[in-house]
């Protein structure tokens, strides 16, 4: 949700100010006040319930703000300086709120990032949300076809998030053909934060344990309901959205909230690094989901490809060492990965002093039509392939996500570093 914020002066207590009425659980922020109380601030909440009061007598404005950060970190809070005055317009209610359902996601507790909150079946209170229909019945109509309800978010983990995507006006001048490309224009924001779920426990051999689009439900449909603050008021749409979804999946446990709450890719501006990390992430999801093989090995070295230069092609042998700069920790294992590329792409020198190759894994597929399944027949090794390669694909975009906020001629110069330290 938005807020806003303005630091105490030496005659005027601090707000911060939402707008109501106050659609989260109560419980977040009762608990948010207490930590706060505790650090020795003063709180009194509005009895309009659209804000409260604070002061610290010691503390710089500076820390102040970021106190509220780390302790209402489902508020996207804006900071006003002392002589400014509030535009509530533009910090609040330009934005929509957006709710979407996750299939497939268990998870126990609630995460926030950055402007994204997840929250586990039944935690959020939908009662406190004034629920209309739209202007055109026969969009309803067809949403009312897929049976969606609040009984659908109610039942499933949900994403909540802020967009300037649209507004009512233009909501409202939407007919039933256009809500498709809404609803799948709404679930691709969820993009980086989803991919990073994604990331942190998805395995490349097994596409099963997965979870889906954000939106999708009952294996077919996708659903959003989009609240505007001005009007107080929230629709729901559903729309067979997306071509293909994961039936066969068994789903994700969300255990790594760590990773995803604290981090830098959601938290922070990230610069051309982190852009190229996000599309990085992007491709990591979609072998995450192939269920090919086959395919699946081309991709990471698609990938690998990416991460290396996503500016211009390089030749393998170029590829191979700048991913190897992050994969090893030591010389000797560097040069054992790069005669282990050596084989999983062109393949290895024969020993009879010839110039002849044992064809690599890569080769064979892309000129030979080979599948994975012909070079490798046995399952156990085939598992061990993939989870080899995602934990060279995972040592890159780890670093890429760290240094997020670099360009990428910085990145190349924390690369250089890593040779140095490695004495290559």
């Amino acid at each position: 949700m938005r807020a806003v914020i303005k630091n105490a002066t030496e005659t005027h207590y601090g707000n911060l100010i939402w707008m109501p009425p106050y659609l989260y659980p109560k419980y977040e922020l009762e608990k948010a006040i207490k930590a706060m109380e505790t650090m020795g601030y003063y709180i009194s909440c509005f009895p309009e319930g659209d804000g409260l009061c604070f002061k610290h007598e010691t503390k710089p404005e500076k820390e102040i703000f970021n106190d509220f950060k780390v302790n209402f970190r489902w508020m996207v809070i804006k900071e006003y300086s002392r002589g400014e005055e509030f535009n509530f317009q533009k910090d609040i209610l330009d934005y929509q709120i957006i709710i979407m359902p996750i299939s497939r996601l268990r998870c126990e507790n609630i995460i926030h990032a950055g402007k994204y909150s997840i929250y586990p079946n039944d935690e959020f209170p939908f009662n406190t949300i004034n629920i209309k229909a739209s202007k055109n019945p026969l969009r309803d109509h067809v949403t009312s076809l897929t049976q969606v309800s609040v009984d659908t978010y109610r039942s499933h983990p949900i994403i909540v998030f802020t967009t300037k995507l649209i507004d009512h006006d233009s909501y409202n001048s939407m007919d039933q053909t256009q809500d498709e490309g809404l609803i799948k224009k709404l679930s691709q924001e969820t993009d980086l934060i989803m991919d990073l779920v994604k990331y942190y426990h998805g395995e490349y051999f097994h596409p099963e344990y997965m979870v889906a689009n954000t939106g999708l439900w009952a294996e077919k449909y996708s659903t959003a309901m989009i609240y505007f603050p001005k009007q107080n008021v929230a629709h729901i749409q559903a729309r067979e959205v997306e071509v293909k979804t994961f039936i066969k999946s068994l789903g994700i446990d969300l255990i790594h909230n760590d990773f995803i709450e604290i981090n830098p890719m959601l938290n922070f501006e990230i610069n051309e690094t982190g852009n190229i990390a996000k599309h990085a992430l992007r491709l990591n999801s979609t072998i995450l989901e192939t269920d090919d093989l086959t395919m699946k090995f081309s991709m990471i070295m698609t990938l690998f490809e990416h991460m290396a230069n996503p500016y211009e092609y390089e030749k393998f042998q170029i590829v191979k060492g700048k991913i190897g700069l992050h994969a090893t920790s030591n010389k000797t294992n560097y040069h054992k990965l790069m005669q282990r590329f050596e084989e999983l792409t062109a393949g290895l020198k024969k020993n009879d002093g010839s110039k002849d190759r044992i064809l690599g894994v890569r080769t064979s597929i892309i000129h030979l039509g080979k599948r994975i399944e012909d070079l490798i027949p046995i399952k156990e090794n085939q598992k061990k392939l993939f989870e080899e390669l995602q934990s060279y694909t995972k040592s890159v975009i780890d670093d890429m996500i760290s240094f997020s906020h670099l360009t990428w001629d910085e990145f190349e110069l924390e690369r250089e570093k890593l040779k140095l330290n490695l004495k290559i």
